[in-house]
């Protein structure tokens, strides 16, 4: 992925593969990364956001969000890991107290990145480390 391209999970038969034999790890209360193995030699992303996250502006937001996080991993061509990845943001209230009903609007970028970093690099450990995320400040998201 030299050039940055994204490989991205498009296909609804793809979100389920992962969704019925993908592994699951929680970032936090709100962000859950699933995964499976691919058939493709490099990993493939895709992202779910309910409309219960909020407003067609926060979901984009959130979307945008995980293209440049993933955009933005240094990959190394011999050493990636084959997986297909789906991002969900969960809008449950189970999940979200009163409190924080807006909770997704007032989302910073910078607690985005570092949960799903957190839940990155648990995958990576899971999955034998084989590679490593570029480490950087990006700000260029909202």
């Amino acid at each position: 992925m030299g050039n940055n391209k994204l490989l991205v999970l498009k296909r609804s038969s793809d979100f389920q593969k992962i969704k019925n034999s993908g592994k699951k790890v929680w970032a936090c209360r709100w962000l859950l990364l699933s995964y499976a193995p691919s058939e493709k030699s490099s990993p493939r992303f895709g992202w779910t956001v309910s409309k219960k996250v909020g407003s067609a502006v926060v979901r984009n937001r959130l979307k945008r969000w995980c293209r440049e996080y993933f955009r933005t991993l240094d990959f190394d061509k011999e050493r990636q890991l084959p997986l297909d990845v789906n991002v969900v943001f969960i809008g449950q209230k189970k999940n979200l107290q009163n409190s924080e009903k807006n909770f997704y609007k007032e989302l910073k970028f910078s607690e985005f990145q570092k949960n799903i970093s957190k839940a990155w690099q648990r995958i990576e450990r899971e999955n034998n480390g084989i590679h490593h995320p570029r480490k950087n400040n990006a700000t260029t998201a909202e």
